[in-house]
């Protein structure tokens, strides 16, 4: 049986919620607060202790959702009627502890089961100030480069002599990954999140990797 990574049907935090939905988006989709907090990574921790969660419709067909807890913070912005979640934000404040995984998890396969067909993010390398792992975090979960990040990733490949053609293929080494984390750089990462999809099985290997029995 797949470990449970959701807790939300066992939650013990109330949940802080603003809503201001001009647009009826809620309504004309059949939705509920607890399918919009789950295609944004549900509650993935027992241990979460205060939950906020900000909905606003920016169109008749698009929400920006906003959660933030003790554990970490989201931002997502979901189009239902194209199929599409773009993944503004994530902040773990405490690295180590798997909740970015689980969150990502979580937002696949509800995502998946509600017929979604891409997610796309910002993969945030750091910038001096603030640390972010996304650059790196975000393509051992599956995300591949968008066309144009991926020219400049060839490049790069070339340049040092490396015989990878994609990010995943790079991580797959220590080598690859100690230069990735050394000069990797911001990119624009894409999901598909049919069965047969390439990010699917990227995914899968990574779960597999680390021994993670996750339902997506």
């Amino acid at each position: 049986m797949a470990e449970k990574i959701n807790f939300i049907l066992d939650r013990v935090a109330t949940i802080n919620f603003g809503l201001v939905d001009e647009h009826k988006v809620m309504t004309t989709y059949n939705l509920t607060k607890d399918d919009l907090i789950n295609l944004c990574g549900g509650w993935p921790s027992p241990h979460i202790r205060s939950f906020t969660c900000l909905i606003k419709s920016v169109s008749a067909e698009t929400l920006n959702i906003k959660i933030e807890t003790d554990l970490y913070k989201v931002e997502r912005r979901i189009n239902f009627e194209s199929g599409l979640i773009s993944n503004v934000l994530m902040e773990v404040f405490e690295s180590g502890k798997g909740i970015g995984t689980r969150l990502f998890c979580i937002q696949v396969k509800e995502a998946r089961k509600k017929g979604f067909r891409k997610m796309t993010t910002i993969a945030v390398s750091p910038d001096g100030i603030t640390d972010w792992v996304g650059y790196y975090c975000w393509a051992r979960l599956g995300y591949q480069m968008h066309p144009s990040d991926h020219e400049e990733f060839m490049e790069m490949m070339n340049s040092l002599h490396r015989p990878e053609t994609n990010i995943q293929e790079l991580l797959e080494t220590g080598s690859g990954r100690e230069i990735w984390r050394r000069d990797g750089f911001t990119w624009q990462g894409e999901f598909y999140l049919q069965d047969t999809s390439q990010n699917m099985t990227y995914l899968k290997t990574y779960l597999c990797e680390k021994n993670k029995d996750y339902e997506i």
